[in-house]
């Protein structure tokens, strides 16, 4: 694999993590700066995100940092 290859796979790493945080129902993004409710036509209300790029999301940021820290101690073993 080259740069460019390993760049995109991690850029689609943090999309998917971001996707994962939005669609997780134990509320990752109710108390987010980036998080706004609207209520939905039926009665609902929906979190929407106003983050500008998934990797700006406090969510992602906590996992990579995270990731970050067990792969340290991976190598480091």
């Amino acid at each position: 694999m080259n740069a460019k290859d390993v760049d995109r796979k991690v850029e689609g790493l943090v999309e998917s993590l971001y996707y994962a945080a939005m669609d997780n129902e134990d509320g990752d993004c109710e108390s987010c700066r980036f998080s706004y409710r609207s209520k939905q036509p039926h009665g609902e209300w929906l979190y929407e995100c106003s983050v500008p790029d998934a990797k700006d999301c406090p969510v992602v940021e906590q996992v990579v940092d995270a990731l970050y820290n067990h792969v340290m101690v991976v190598v480091k073993s």
